[in-house]
Protein backbone atom coordinates (compact mmCIF):
# COMPACT_ATOMS: atom_id res chain seq x y z
CA UNK A 1 0.00 0.00 0.00
CA UNK A 2 1.16 3.53 -0.72
CA UNK A 3 0.25 6.64 1.22
CA UNK A 4 0.45 10.26 0.15
CA UNK A 5 3.00 12.40 1.97
CA UNK A 6 2.97 16.07 2.82
CA UNK A 7 5.35 17.95 0.51
CA UNK A 8 7.94 20.23 2.07
CA UNK A 9 10.65 22.15 0.30
CA UNK A 10 14.17 21.04 1.13
CA UNK A 11 17.72 22.09 0.44
CA UNK A 12 20.75 19.98 -0.35
CA UNK A 13 23.45 19.68 2.26
CA UNK A 14 26.84 18.19 1.45
CA UNK A 15 28.00 15.31 3.55
CA UNK A 16 31.12 15.95 5.58
CA UNK A 17 33.75 13.58 6.86
CA UNK A 18 33.69 12.67 10.48
CA UNK A 19 35.97 10.90 12.91
CA UNK A 20 35.02 7.63 14.53
CA UNK A 21 36.14 6.79 18.04
CA UNK A 22 37.30 3.24 18.59
CA UNK A 23 37.06 3.31 22.36
CA UNK A 24 34.38 1.30 24.13
CA UNK A 25 33.38 2.90 27.41
CA UNK A 26 32.21 0.89 30.36
CA UNK A 27 33.31 -0.58 33.62
CA UNK A 28 33.99 -4.24 34.19
CA UNK A 29 30.96 -5.44 36.12
CA UNK A 30 30.69 -9.15 35.35
CA UNK A 31 32.72 -12.27 36.06
CA UNK A 32 35.89 -12.75 34.04
CA UNK A 33 35.25 -14.71 30.84
CA UNK A 34 36.15 -18.38 30.90
CA UNK A 35 38.99 -19.69 28.75
CA UNK A 36 36.74 -20.94 25.95
CA UNK A 37 38.37 -23.44 23.58
CA UNK A 38 37.03 -21.78 20.43
CA UNK A 39 35.78 -18.21 20.17
CA UNK A 40 34.77 -15.63 17.61
CA UNK A 41 34.73 -12.02 18.81
CA UNK A 42 32.11 -9.85 17.10
CA UNK A 43 31.94 -6.08 17.70
CA UNK A 44 29.69 -3.45 16.13
CA UNK A 45 26.04 -3.05 15.24
CA UNK A 46 23.45 -3.25 17.99
CA UNK A 47 20.78 -4.08 15.39
CA UNK A 48 22.08 -7.62 14.96
CA UNK A 49 21.55 -8.31 18.66
CA UNK A 50 17.97 -9.35 17.85
CA UNK A 51 19.20 -12.55 16.23
CA UNK A 52 22.65 -12.89 17.77
CA UNK A 53 21.24 -14.92 20.69
CA UNK A 54 19.81 -17.78 18.58
CA UNK A 55 22.84 -17.64 16.30
CA UNK A 56 25.26 -17.65 19.25
CA UNK A 57 23.39 -20.53 20.86
CA UNK A 58 23.48 -22.47 17.59
CA UNK A 59 27.26 -22.06 17.43
CA UNK A 60 27.59 -23.05 21.10
CA UNK A 61 25.87 -26.30 20.07
CA UNK A 62 28.04 -26.67 16.95
CA UNK A 63 29.17 -30.18 15.98
CA UNK A 64 32.03 -31.22 13.72
CA UNK A 65 31.96 -33.36 10.57
CA UNK A 66 31.83 -36.49 12.76
CA UNK A 67 28.83 -35.12 14.63
CA UNK A 68 30.92 -34.69 17.76
CA UNK A 69 30.40 -31.60 19.97
CA UNK A 70 32.56 -28.74 18.72
CA UNK A 71 31.25 -25.62 20.52
CA UNK A 72 32.19 -22.16 19.28
CA UNK A 73 31.54 -19.33 21.73
CA UNK A 74 30.53 -16.00 20.25
CA UNK A 75 31.66 -12.99 22.30
CA UNK A 76 29.62 -9.96 21.24
CA UNK A 77 29.85 -6.23 21.94
CA UNK A 78 27.50 -3.68 20.38
CA UNK A 79 28.99 -0.16 20.61
CA UNK A 80 27.77 0.75 17.10
CA UNK A 81 28.40 -0.09 13.47
CA UNK A 82 31.27 2.29 12.75
CA UNK A 83 33.06 1.47 15.99
CA UNK A 84 32.93 -2.21 15.08
CA UNK A 85 34.15 -1.61 11.54
CA UNK A 86 37.05 0.48 12.85
CA UNK A 87 38.53 -2.42 14.83
CA UNK A 88 39.07 -4.40 11.63
CA UNK A 89 39.27 -1.82 8.84
CA UNK A 90 41.35 1.00 10.34
CA UNK A 91 45.14 0.58 9.97
CA UNK A 92 45.50 2.76 13.07
CA UNK A 93 43.50 0.40 15.27
CA UNK A 94 45.17 -2.30 17.35
CA UNK A 95 42.21 -4.51 16.53
CA UNK A 96 41.80 -5.36 20.20
CA UNK A 97 38.84 -4.82 22.48
CA UNK A 98 38.28 -5.14 26.20
CA UNK A 99 35.45 -4.83 28.73
CA UNK A 100 32.13 -6.65 28.99
CA UNK A 101 30.84 -8.98 26.28
CA UNK A 102 27.74 -11.08 25.81
CA UNK A 103 28.33 -14.78 25.26
CA UNK A 104 26.00 -17.70 24.58
CA UNK A 105 25.70 -20.98 26.46
CA UNK A 106 23.72 -23.01 23.92
CA UNK A 107 20.37 -22.15 25.50
CA UNK A 108 20.72 -18.58 26.80
CA UNK A 109 22.95 -15.51 26.88
CA UNK A 110 25.15 -14.19 29.69
CA UNK A 111 27.73 -11.48 30.32
CA UNK A 112 31.39 -11.75 31.21
CA UNK A 113 34.43 -9.45 31.25
CA UNK A 114 37.39 -10.05 28.98
CA UNK A 115 40.50 -10.83 31.01
CA UNK A 116 42.75 -8.87 28.64
CA UNK A 117 42.77 -7.03 25.33
CA UNK A 118 41.21 -9.45 22.86
CA UNK A 119 41.49 -9.52 19.08
CA UNK A 120 38.26 -8.62 17.23
CA UNK A 121 37.49 -11.25 14.58
CA UNK A 122 34.48 -9.60 12.90
CA UNK A 123 33.53 -5.94 12.76
CA UNK A 124 29.81 -6.01 12.02
CA UNK A 125 28.14 -2.94 10.56
CA UNK A 126 24.76 -1.86 9.21
CA UNK A 127 26.50 0.43 6.72
CA UNK A 128 29.27 0.40 4.13
CA UNK A 129 32.83 1.11 5.24
CA UNK A 130 32.76 4.39 3.30
CA UNK A 131 29.89 5.57 5.51
CA UNK A 132 32.25 5.25 8.47
CA UNK A 133 34.90 7.38 6.78
CA UNK A 134 37.05 4.61 5.25
CA UNK A 135 38.33 4.94 1.69
CA UNK A 136 38.51 1.29 0.71
CA UNK A 137 39.60 -1.80 2.63
CA UNK A 138 43.12 -2.96 3.50
CA UNK A 139 44.44 -5.77 1.30
CA UNK A 140 43.93 -8.47 3.92
CA UNK A 141 40.43 -7.34 4.97
CA UNK A 142 37.30 -8.49 3.17
CA UNK A 143 33.63 -7.57 3.41
CA UNK A 144 30.95 -10.27 3.52
CA UNK A 145 27.33 -9.20 3.18
CA UNK A 146 24.47 -10.66 5.14
CA UNK A 147 20.70 -10.05 5.32
CA UNK A 148 19.12 -6.67 4.54
CA UNK A 149 17.83 -4.30 7.21
CA UNK A 150 15.34 -1.44 6.82
CA UNK A 151 15.86 1.71 8.89
CA UNK A 152 12.76 3.76 9.61
CA UNK A 153 11.27 6.89 10.99
CA UNK A 154 8.98 5.64 13.74
CA UNK A 155 6.17 6.94 15.92
CA UNK A 156 3.68 5.87 18.56
CA UNK A 157 0.74 3.95 17.14
CA UNK A 158 -1.40 6.68 18.76
CA UNK A 159 0.10 9.25 16.40
CA UNK A 160 -1.88 10.40 13.38
CA UNK A 161 1.37 11.00 11.48
CA UNK A 162 1.76 8.22 8.94
CA UNK A 163 4.44 9.46 6.51
CA UNK A 164 7.84 11.14 6.57
CA UNK A 165 9.24 12.73 3.44
CA UNK A 166 12.97 13.18 2.90
CA UNK A 167 12.37 16.94 2.74
CA UNK A 168 10.54 16.98 6.09
CA UNK A 169 13.25 14.83 7.70
CA UNK A 170 15.92 17.19 6.34
CA UNK A 171 14.19 20.22 7.81
CA UNK A 172 13.56 18.53 11.16
CA UNK A 173 16.96 16.87 11.67
CA UNK A 174 19.24 19.09 9.61
CA UNK A 175 17.77 22.54 10.13
CA UNK A 176 15.68 22.29 13.30
CA UNK A 177 12.79 24.07 11.60
CA UNK A 178 10.53 25.95 14.03
CA UNK A 179 8.39 27.55 11.33
CA UNK A 180 4.73 27.92 12.19
CA UNK A 181 2.81 25.03 10.71
CA UNK A 182 5.85 22.75 10.41
CA UNK A 183 4.79 19.40 11.91
CA UNK A 184 8.04 18.66 13.79
CA UNK A 185 9.14 21.94 15.45
CA UNK A 186 10.08 20.70 18.94
CA UNK A 187 13.53 19.13 19.49
CA UNK A 188 12.23 17.58 22.73
CA UNK A 189 9.97 15.38 20.62
CA UNK A 190 12.67 14.04 18.27
CA UNK A 191 14.61 10.91 19.26
CA UNK A 192 17.83 9.88 17.51
CA UNK A 193 20.91 7.64 17.98
CA UNK A 194 24.52 8.85 17.45
CA UNK A 195 26.99 9.09 14.59
CA UNK A 196 28.45 5.60 15.16
CA UNK A 197 25.00 4.04 14.84
CA UNK A 198 24.27 2.28 11.57
CA UNK A 199 20.63 3.32 11.86
CA UNK A 200 21.62 6.98 11.99
CA UNK A 201 24.29 6.60 9.31
CA UNK A 202 21.93 4.97 6.83
CA UNK A 203 19.19 7.56 7.39
CA UNK A 204 21.77 10.37 7.21
CA UNK A 205 22.90 9.30 3.74
CA UNK A 206 19.30 9.08 2.57
CA UNK A 207 18.19 12.56 3.70
CA UNK A 208 21.54 14.36 3.09
CA UNK A 209 22.20 15.38 6.69
CA UNK A 210 25.56 14.28 8.19
CA UNK A 211 25.10 11.68 10.92
CA UNK A 212 27.10 13.80 13.38
CA UNK A 213 24.85 16.82 12.78
CA UNK A 214 21.38 15.50 13.62
CA UNK A 215 19.46 18.11 15.63
CA UNK A 216 17.62 16.67 18.63
CA UNK A 217 17.51 16.94 22.40
CA UNK A 218 17.46 13.15 22.76
CA UNK A 219 20.33 10.87 21.66
CA UNK A 220 19.98 7.35 23.04
CA UNK A 221 19.83 3.67 22.12
CA UNK A 222 16.93 1.86 20.46
CA UNK A 223 15.34 0.93 23.79
CA UNK A 224 15.47 4.56 24.91
CA UNK A 225 13.85 5.72 21.68
CA UNK A 226 11.04 3.20 22.07
CA UNK A 227 10.44 4.38 25.64
CA UNK A 228 10.36 8.01 24.48
CA UNK A 229 7.89 7.27 21.70
CA UNK A 230 5.69 5.24 24.02
CA UNK A 231 5.56 8.15 26.48
CA UNK A 232 4.38 10.47 23.71
CA UNK A 233 1.07 8.60 23.48
CA UNK A 234 -0.04 10.25 26.74
CA UNK A 235 0.56 13.76 25.39
CA UNK A 236 -1.98 16.00 23.72
CA UNK A 237 -2.75 14.67 20.22
CA UNK A 238 -0.85 17.51 18.55
CA UNK A 239 2.24 16.72 20.61
CA UNK A 240 1.93 13.00 19.95
CA UNK A 241 1.71 13.71 16.22
CA UNK A 242 4.86 15.87 16.40
CA UNK A 243 6.97 13.12 18.04
CA UNK A 244 9.12 10.71 16.04
CA UNK A 245 12.33 8.71 16.33
CA UNK A 246 14.62 6.56 14.20
CA UNK A 247 14.62 2.76 14.55
CA UNK A 248 15.46 -0.35 12.60
CA UNK A 249 12.50 -2.54 11.69
CA UNK A 250 14.00 -5.27 13.86
CA UNK A 251 13.68 -3.00 16.92
CA UNK A 252 10.05 -2.23 16.07
CA UNK A 253 9.25 -5.93 15.67
CA UNK A 254 11.10 -6.72 18.89
CA UNK A 255 8.89 -4.31 20.87
CA UNK A 256 6.43 -6.75 22.42
CA UNK A 257 4.00 -3.94 23.33
CA UNK A 258 3.37 -3.48 19.58
CA UNK A 259 2.70 0.23 20.10
CA UNK A 260 5.45 1.64 17.85
CA UNK A 261 4.98 1.77 14.08
CA UNK A 262 7.16 2.68 11.09
CA UNK A 263 6.25 5.76 9.08
CA UNK A 264 6.00 5.45 5.32
CA UNK A 265 9.09 7.07 3.84
CA UNK A 266 8.95 9.19 0.67
CA UNK A 267 12.42 9.65 -0.78
CA UNK A 268 13.51 12.61 -2.91
CA UNK A 269 11.81 12.28 -6.30
CA UNK A 270 9.20 9.75 -5.17
CA UNK A 271 5.55 10.74 -5.51
CA UNK A 272 4.37 8.91 -2.41
CA UNK A 273 5.64 7.16 0.69
CA UNK A 274 6.23 3.46 1.22
CA UNK A 275 6.36 1.32 4.32
CA UNK A 276 8.97 -1.44 4.37
CA UNK A 277 6.10 -3.94 4.04
CA UNK A 278 2.86 -3.67 2.10
CA UNK A 279 1.11 -2.78 5.39
CA UNK A 280 2.24 -0.53 8.21
CA UNK A 281 1.83 -2.61 11.34
CA UNK A 282 -0.19 -5.74 10.63
CA UNK A 283 0.83 -9.23 9.57
CA UNK A 284 2.12 -10.51 7.32
CA UNK A 285 5.29 -8.40 7.51
CA UNK A 286 6.29 -9.37 3.98
CA UNK A 287 8.88 -6.56 3.57
CA UNK A 288 7.82 -6.41 -0.07
CA UNK A 289 8.67 -2.73 -0.55
CA UNK A 290 12.14 -3.39 0.82
CA UNK A 291 12.59 -6.48 -1.34
CA UNK A 292 11.70 -4.71 -4.59
CA UNK A 293 13.36 -1.35 -3.86
CA UNK A 294 10.33 0.89 -3.31
CA UNK A 295 11.43 1.44 0.29
CA UNK A 296 14.65 3.42 0.04
CA UNK A 297 16.38 3.32 3.46
CA UNK A 298 17.79 -0.18 3.49
CA UNK A 299 21.06 -2.06 3.25
CA UNK A 300 22.80 -5.35 4.01
CA UNK A 301 24.68 -6.25 7.15
CA UNK A 302 28.41 -5.85 6.45
CA UNK A 303 30.86 -8.25 8.11
CA UNK A 304 34.50 -7.13 7.95
CA UNK A 305 37.19 -9.66 8.80
CA UNK A 306 40.85 -10.42 8.16
CA UNK A 307 41.37 -12.95 5.36
CA UNK A 308 44.14 -15.28 4.19
CA UNK A 309 45.77 -15.36 0.76
CA UNK A 310 42.80 -17.35 -0.60
CA UNK A 311 40.36 -14.63 0.48
CA UNK A 312 38.82 -16.80 3.20
CA UNK A 313 38.43 -15.57 6.81
CA UNK A 314 41.72 -16.06 8.62
CA UNK A 315 39.84 -17.23 11.71
CA UNK A 316 38.02 -20.43 10.79
CA UNK A 317 35.45 -19.80 13.54
CA UNK A 318 34.68 -16.42 11.97
CA UNK A 319 34.10 -18.20 8.67
CA UNK A 320 31.57 -20.52 10.28
CA UNK A 321 29.64 -17.59 11.79
CA UNK A 322 29.70 -15.72 8.47
CA UNK A 323 28.46 -18.85 6.69
CA UNK A 324 25.54 -19.00 9.11
CA UNK A 325 24.62 -15.35 8.47
CA UNK A 326 24.86 -15.71 4.70
CA UNK A 327 22.83 -18.93 4.69
CA UNK A 328 25.75 -21.05 3.50
CA UNK A 329 25.95 -23.29 6.59
CA UNK A 330 23.84 -25.73 8.60
CA UNK A 331 20.58 -26.45 6.74
CA UNK A 332 19.00 -27.39 10.07
CA UNK A 333 19.38 -23.82 11.32
CA UNK A 334 16.33 -22.00 9.93
CA UNK A 335 17.86 -18.57 9.42
CA UNK A 336 15.04 -17.47 7.10
CA UNK A 337 12.35 -18.06 9.74
CA UNK A 338 14.48 -16.27 12.32
CA UNK A 339 14.96 -13.27 10.04
CA UNK A 340 11.28 -13.21 9.11
CA UNK A 341 10.37 -12.82 12.78
CA UNK A 342 12.66 -9.76 12.95
CA UNK A 343 11.68 -8.22 9.57
CA UNK A 344 15.25 -8.65 8.34
CA UNK A 345 15.34 -9.92 4.75
CA UNK A 346 17.74 -12.70 3.71
CA UNK A 347 19.75 -12.07 0.56
CA UNK A 348 17.98 -14.96 -1.16
CA UNK A 349 14.62 -13.11 -0.95
CA UNK A 350 15.90 -9.79 -2.32
CA UNK A 351 15.30 -8.50 -5.87
CA UNK A 352 17.41 -5.33 -5.66
CA UNK A 353 20.91 -4.55 -4.46
CA UNK A 354 23.21 -1.53 -4.27
CA UNK A 355 26.96 -0.95 -4.06
CA UNK A 356 27.02 2.22 -1.97
CA UNK A 357 25.04 3.83 0.82
CA UNK A 358 21.82 5.32 -0.55
CA UNK A 359 23.09 4.51 -4.04
CA UNK A 360 20.97 3.48 -7.02
CA UNK A 361 19.24 0.12 -6.87
CA UNK A 362 20.18 -2.58 -9.34
CA UNK A 363 18.02 -5.55 -10.29
CA UNK A 364 19.13 -8.66 -8.45
CA UNK A 365 18.48 -12.38 -8.33
CA UNK A 366 20.21 -14.37 -5.60
CA UNK A 367 22.30 -17.39 -6.68
CA UNK A 368 19.99 -19.54 -4.55
CA UNK A 369 16.58 -17.89 -4.33
CA UNK A 370 14.07 -18.35 -1.50
CA UNK A 371 11.03 -16.24 -2.39
CA UNK A 372 8.54 -18.97 -1.51
CA UNK A 373 10.26 -19.96 1.72
CA UNK A 374 10.30 -16.27 2.74
CA UNK A 375 6.57 -15.82 2.04
CA UNK A 376 5.79 -18.99 3.98
CA UNK A 377 7.97 -17.82 6.88
CA UNK A 378 6.14 -14.47 7.18
CA UNK A 379 2.73 -16.13 6.88
CA UNK A 380 1.79 -14.59 3.52
CA UNK A 381 -0.49 -16.28 0.99
CA UNK A 382 1.65 -18.32 -1.39
CA UNK A 383 1.22 -17.77 -5.14
CA UNK A 384 0.36 -20.77 -7.27
CA UNK A 385 3.93 -21.07 -8.56
CA UNK A 386 5.19 -21.81 -5.04
CA UNK A 387 4.97 -25.59 -5.30
CA UNK A 388 6.59 -27.79 -2.67
CA UNK A 389 9.41 -30.19 -3.46
CA UNK A 390 11.95 -32.58 -2.00
CA UNK A 391 14.40 -32.65 -4.92
CA UNK A 392 14.96 -30.83 -8.23
CA UNK A 393 13.14 -33.65 -9.99
CA UNK A 394 9.91 -32.52 -8.32
CA UNK A 395 10.18 -29.11 -10.05
CA UNK A 396 8.70 -29.72 -13.49
CA UNK A 397 8.11 -26.05 -14.41
CA UNK A 398 11.11 -24.95 -16.51
CA UNK A 399 10.77 -21.43 -15.07
CA UNK A 400 11.26 -22.76 -11.51
CA UNK A 401 13.59 -25.77 -11.81
CA UNK A 402 15.45 -25.54 -8.51
CA UNK A 403 14.29 -27.08 -5.22
CA UNK A 404 15.39 -24.69 -2.46
CA UNK A 405 14.21 -24.82 1.15
CA UNK A 406 11.31 -27.11 0.20
CA UNK A 407 9.96 -24.99 -2.69
CA UNK A 408 10.54 -24.80 -6.44
CA UNK A 409 12.46 -21.60 -7.16
CA UNK A 410 13.87 -19.72 -10.15
CA UNK A 411 17.47 -20.68 -9.33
Amino acid sequence: MRTKSLQLAGRALALGAFAVSTAIAGNASADTCAAFAKTVVVVGSSAVSSFMTPLGNALANHVDENNDPDPINVLYQSPGSCTGATFVVSPASTGNTTGDVTYYTGSASATCTLAANTKVDIGISDVFAASCGFDGLPSKVKEFRGPVQSMTFAASSASQTRTMSAEAAYLALGVGDTTAGFPFPDLNKIWVRDQSSGTQQMIAHAINVPANAFISNHSTNAAGIITGLQASSSLDPADTDATFGILGMDAIRGNTANDIVPLAYQHYGQECGFWPSTTQATAPFDMQNTRDGHYFIQGPIHMFTKVNNAGEPANENAKILIDYLTGAADPDFDLIALEAAKSIVPDCAMHVTRDEEAGPFMSYQAPRSCDCKWLAAVGADLPDECTTCDTNEDCTDSARPQCNYGFCEVQ
